[in-house]
């Protein structure tokens, strides 16, 4: 593979970056990014940068969340379009993977992401592999179970939130640092690439956000929905 291109808009901090054989050519972010005309901007200052042509793009790889509805969707309309345009393979990373791995992926995490509301979105990982499947529950669920002495350590937005009721709960446990709470397209980049190289990369229509809870948004009461849409 030549170059894959990593995106990453789920979350407050969106950035982009480039990998080859290698690795990591180049990574650019911004606070806030996670808007079309930014990450279309990002891609094409980053490129310039290191005198590459997007057309030498051989692999997309963007993450799926969960994370911000609009951002999250946001970048995978981006990698799709990229993905269509250069008639590559795309494939999806979940943020929970791309924080364990960046952390260390050798080792298990439980992934705490902050999902507002109160709520947390839980998984146990280690690196680029779910252990426990994720699911979304208030974090006062959270903390009222035991916690043994040898549990995983904690990683993610809704740990670093929650940071001061966990250390009152469950005293010694630990907590990554803050830093270790934000997905890095960097980190998309390295998961991404291994997963294309081995093969699992797939056609951009196939490709859809993982969602830590359904949507907000509704159809006005009694209006029918389009043919074909089903509730998510």
């Amino acid at each position: 593979m030549k170059l894959t291109l990593a995106i990453e808009t789920s979350g407050r901090f969106s950035s982009v970056a480039i990998a080859g054989p290698r690795g990591l050519i180049g990574e650019y972010g911004e606070e806030d990014g996670g808007r079309t005309e930014n990450v279309q901007r990002m891609i094409a200052g980053l490129f310039r940068e290191h005198g590459r042509e997007p057309g030498e793009i051989d692999g997309v790889a963007v993450s799926i969340g969960p994370g911000s509805f609009t951002g999250t969707r946001i970048g995978i309309a981006v990698a799709k379009g990229v993905a269509l345009a250069n008639a590559c393979p795309l494939v999806g990373v979940p943020v929970p993977h791309a924080l364990a791995t960046e952390a260390d992926p050798e080792r298990e995490y439980e992934v705490w992401l902050d999902v507002g509301r109160g709520e947390v979105y839980r998984t146990l990982v280690r690196g680029a592999s779910t252990l426990v499947s994720g699911r979304t529950a208030p974090v006062d669920d959270y903390l009222a179970e035991d916690r043994g002495p040898d549990a995983p350590r904690l990683i993610g937005s809704g740990a670093d939130r929650y940071r001061e009721r966990i250390a009152e709960r469950w005293p010694g446990c630990p907590v990554a640092e803050t830093n270790a709470s934000q997905s890095r397209a960097r980190t998309i980049a390295r998961i991404g690439r291994a997963l294309l190289l081995a093969g699992e990369g797939g056609e951009w229509r196939g490709l859809e956000p993982l969602y830590a809870r359904p949507a907000d948004a509704r159809l006005p009461k009694g209006r029918p929905a389009a043919p074909g849409k089903g509730a998510r």
